[in-house]
């Protein structure tokens, strides 16, 4: 049973708004929805229940997984700044000065920092390294949080491929050309 486009809408004001925070694109969030969708052909409100649960959890992976790397970059240059603090000798504002010409346009601005930092033994990498170790509660907790949500996803499509096989076995059930379903009983 295919819905109506009103029902369609009484559903979507049932389920709300989608998860969106800050800058997230409802375009791409849409977008996402629709291959789901695709995936799941929903024909009921469960299966429109699980297309949002699937979409949202999809979502919000991804949205865990760029936080974790700004919150890398963002901590990255406040160790950047730092280890040019003490190569300066506390000269904070010429640390700035170097920490903005690494992340300058210009690669030899950035290279001149980067062989300033290979003089004291120091690499990017290292850099890097303090950074995630200084943010580790809060990494770990956004990897606590990714693995959740693969978890949710990975049991909503287990779930949705049991359900399909128990619908095989109940009904022969083959697809047009036009990918249209076709039951037989």
């Amino acid at each position: 049973m295919v819905d109506s486009e009103s029902e369609k809408s009484d559903r979507l004001k049932f389920l709300g708004r989608p998860p969106l925070v800050g800058n997230d694109n409802v375009e791409n969030y849409n977008a996402l929805q629709e291959e789901v969708e695709r995936h799941i052909k929903p024909e009921s409100f469960m299966d429109a229940l699980r297309v949002r649960e699937l979409t949202d959890t999809i979502w919000e992976e991804q949205r865990h997984k760029r936080y974790q790397s700004k919150l890398i970059e963002s901590a990255f240059h406040s160790m950047l700044i730092q280890v040019l603090t003490r190569i300066h000798m506390t000269d904070e504002w010429l640390a700035r000065t170097d920490a903005n010409k690494y992340f300058s346009e210009d690669a030899e601005q950035r290279q001149a920092v980067v062989k300033l930092l290979h003089r004291f033994h120091i690499n990017i990498e290292t850099i890097y390294a303090i950074a995630m170790s200084s943010n580790a509660p809060s990494i770990a907790m956004i990897e606590r949080m990714l693995s959740n949500r693969k978890s949710w996803r990975s049991n909503l499509l287990k779930d949705h491929e049991r359900r399909q096989q128990q619908i095989e076995k109940a009904y022969k059930v083959s697809f047009s050309a036009t990918g249209e379903r076709i039951v037989e009983i």
